[in-house]
């Protein structure tokens, strides 16, 4: 697997829906914990992991879905 741009990267992630968006950007580019996370929208940590699953699975899926047309 090819990774994709940092231009492809932050496109995919902007169009996640806004709360998966949230979980992924803040725990995987701001390395918080899912209890810190969970503070800022009010949530329960495990509230949080849903939305952050979802969103990375998503996310990956559109760099995939990127990285192979290019490759057509």
């Amino acid at each position: 697997m090819e990774a994709g741009t940092d231009g492809d990267v932050w496109l995919s992630l902007r169009r996640l829906p806004e709360e998966q968006r949230l979980a992924v950007y803040l725990r995987a580019v701001e390395d918080l914990d899912f209890r810190t996370i969970a503070r800022l929208p009010g949530q329960s940590a495990g509230g949080t992991k849903m939305p952050y699953y979802r969103g990375v699975k998503t996310f990956a899926a559109m760099l995939m879905e990127g990285s192979d047309e290019e490759h057509e």
